[in-house]
């Protein structure tokens, strides 16, 4: 059985989606049609929204040119986007991030600046997206001298974690709002 999902003009040809698991169909501004496994749906001009309860959904569009075809959608389970492999891959990340994060601390604290600052910028290139990484930038361009790159990176890191109590006590510290501690820079 073959349902369309919204009215449309006639064309030559027609492509139909068949799904492999019950489904509901929604076409923008129109209420939701529910389709049983193994049947198929019309694709229109208009986006559809295909979704299934404990299925990852989906937004489809029409090819442009479709031709007289007939398409199979299979849902994933959303569970495939969390579990184990996921667990699995936010531990090797986090791993990585924290093992180069201790290599760091450990070479200003030895004072090899430039070291510590190549290894840093390796570590924001591969995990750009890791802003907290900012505020050890801020610790590498005080070592280096350079306090308004330093202000710079802090207010970048602030910005994400704008709670974060010791990188707003550096942040009013080089902007000598505070004392610095006995024994720090």
């Amino acid at each position: 059985m073959v349902l369309n999902a919204c009215a449309s003009s006639p064309s030559v040809h027609q492509t139909n989606l068949k799904v492999d698991q019950s489904s509901f169909i929604q076409v923008a501004g129109k209420p939701s049609v529910e389709i049983k496994a193994g049947e198929s749906f019309a694709l229109s001009e208009y986006p559809v929204l295909v979704e299934s309860p404990g299925f990852m959904s989906v937004l489809l569009v029409s090819p442009k040119n479709p031709g007289d075809q007939e398409l199979s959608l299979r849902l994933r389970p959303q569970e495939d986007f969390g579990g184990k492999p996921f667990d699995h891959k936010v531990n090797l990340t986090v791993g990585e991030v924290v093992s180069g994060v201790n290599d760091i601390q450990t070479l200003l604290a030895v004072r090899k600046v430039d070291q510590a600052f190549e290894k840093l910028n390796l570590l924001q290139q591969k995990f750009p997206e890791f802003t907290w990484l900012n505020f050890l930038r801020a610790s590498c361009l005080v070592f280096k001298g350079q306090r308004d790159e330093a202000k710079a990176a802090l207010e970048v890191a602030l910005r994400d974690f704008p709670e974060d109590a010791s990188g707003k006590r550096f942040y009013d510290l080089l902007n000598g709002k505070v004392a610095a501690p006995k024994g720090g820079h």
